[in-house]
């Protein structure tokens, strides 16, 4: 999958993550899948290009794309791209 997209601003979830999981970590995961659906709306792009352009955790990332894909809203495409179901 070929294609020159122009680059995108980051992803600030930072402010609603925590490095210690709250209880509230289900909105933190919630919000972060928001954002990084966003992103992906506008153009497909790369799974280690998402989780570099966030400022938040690890775990954080990788929770929020498991979200989006297992509810279908985002769909992997050949080459560990994501794009818009």
């Amino acid at each position: 999958m070929g294609f020159d997209a122009p680059p995108l601003p980051a992803i600030d979830i930072a402010p609603f993550a925590s490095d210690n999981r709250p209880a509230n970590q289900e909105d933190d995961i919630a919000r972060a899948a928001r954002a990084m659906h966003q992103l992906i709306s506008e153009t497909p792009m790369h799974r280690d290009d998402l989780l570099r352009r966030q400022a938040a955790p690890a775990w954080l990332g990788l929770a929020a794309l498991s979200e989006l894909e297992i509810s279908g809203v985002i769909t992997a495409c050949d080459g560990g791209y994501y794009s818009r179901s």
